[in-house]
């Protein structure tokens, strides 16, 4: 088998470089063959920790979610969860912030807002989010996320349950960090 050695490839004539039938060319480790707009590192982390935060009108750190180291520089992070964040808190509005560690979790990358009315204690359950994070670091940074929450002024007092609310255990959420060239 030989080897060669080039730093750039261009056609003679056209716009496209073709492999035969049948052949392939193959990367030897993870994002190692990247064009723009493509998947180039998947981190697939299960979350089943129980937690429980007293009500806040201020951001209270509900939920690490997990840790992406990039492959890449520039590169974008599709932050996609399913982890259910519940209150019992009743007529009020509720803030979900997603945060990062590049900022020391200063500010939200995203917020969602839930309104609750009820006339009773009334569970209201977060459950699903994606958010695109342009990251804009270098290649072999360590990017951690967590959600962050706070009630309004008119909150009841009711905290926030994390997956576990009532001694539940053995659940499992998926979240997942595709680094996107």
């Amino acid at each position: 088998m030989s080897t060669l050695f080039v730093n750039n490839l261009n056609t003679a004539s056209g716009s496209t470089i073709t492999l035969p039938t049948g052949k392939k060319i193959i990367g030897t480790d993870a994002g190692s063959i990247a064009g723009t707009g493509n998947v180039v590192n998947v981190t697939h982390v299960q979350y089943g920790s129980g937690n429980s935060v007293s009500p806040s009108t201020s951001y209270v750190n509900t939920a690490t979610l997990g840790t992406v180291t990039t492959t890449h520089a520039n590169s974008k992070i599709l932050i996609i969860s399913d982890l259910p964040i519940q209150t019992q808190d009743k007529d009020c509005v509720f803030t979900m912030g997603l945060r990062s560690s590049i900022d020391s979790y200063a500010s939200n990358l995203f917020q969602k807002h839930f309104i609750n009315y009820a006339t009773n204690n009334h569970l209201m359950n977060f459950t699903g989010m994606s958010f695109l994070h342009t990251a804009n670091q270098a290649a072999g940074t360590a990017i951690t996320y967590r959600y962050y929450v706070k009630g309004s002024t008119n909150s009841t007092g009711s905290g926030w349950y994390c997956v576990d609310a009532w001694g539940q255990s053995g659940f499992n959420f998926s979240i997942l960090f595709l680094e996107i060239k």
